[in-house]
This record gives structure tokens, C-alpha cells and sequence, in this order.
């Protein structure tokens, strides 16, 4: 009984020694897109234009060269990402369904990364 008691004051002591505050700093803001309400540059390398919502009124950042494309979780080419863009609205242009992610840099304002996600059904 003795050593049982021991072993717990003994944790415990390393549990409060290990506890610590720490502080979290935000350095990205994002947002999740209907496809038909952003546009995209026709490059790489541009501004890309978006509504948060229907009646919000129009935001825009910018991707850079160090911007990050993604489709379904896999990353691939600026050219590659706009194109899978452009084929979406044109398969979605009935019943849109398609979402933009853009991860944006707190402090530079411009695009850290950017995906796409298709429905699979």
C-alpha cells in the first residue's frame, strides 16, 4: 500500500512538472470557397477574387510563386490546379458543388496554399 502510494505522489509530481503554458500565434486565416464564387488568375501567379458568401462583398488575395496547389490532397503544378479548376465548373456548371481552399499568411496577406476538393459522387 505503501509503494502504491509512493508510485502515485511520484507521478503526480512529474505530471504538474511537466504541465506548461504555452502561447499559440495564428500565422494563417482560411477559407472555404464555393468554386463559383472565386476566380482565379489565368496564370500561376495572380490575384484570386472570392465572395465568402452570396451577398458578402468581394475579397482578394494573391498567389506567389511559393504558393502551394493541391487537388483532392495531392499537390501539383499552378498550371495543373487551374486547369482541374476550369474543368470542374465547366462538369458543375448545372449544379456547382466543387470547393476552394486558400490558406492565407496573417502577416503578407498573400496565398500560403490552395485545394481543390471534387465531390466523388
Amino acid at each position: 500500500m505503501l509503494r502504491n502510494a509512493i508510485v502515485l505522489l511520484v507521478a503526480l509530481g512529474s505530471f504538474q512538472a511537466a504541465w506548461a503554458l504555452r502561447v499559440l500565434e495564428v500565422v494563417e486565416s482560411s477559407f472555404e470557397i464555393p468554386l463559383s464564387l472565386a476566380s482565379l488568375p489565368s496564370g500561376g501567379v495572380g490575384d484570386v477574387s472570392f465572395k465568402t458568401c452570396d451577398k458578402c462583398n468581394v475579397q482578394s488575395r494573391l498567389f506567389t510563386p511559393s504558393t502551394r496547389f493541391f487537388l483532392s490532397g495531392r499537390e501539383v503544378t499552378a498550371m495543373a490546379f487551374l486547369e482541374a479548376a476550369a474543368d470542374a465548373r465547366k462538369q458543375e456548371s448545372a449544379n456547382p458543388r466543387s470547393l476552394l481552399m486558400i490558406y492565407v499568411d496573417k502577416k503578407t496577406q498573400n496565398v500560403n496554399r490552395a485545394a481543390l476538393m471534387r465531390p466523388t459522387r
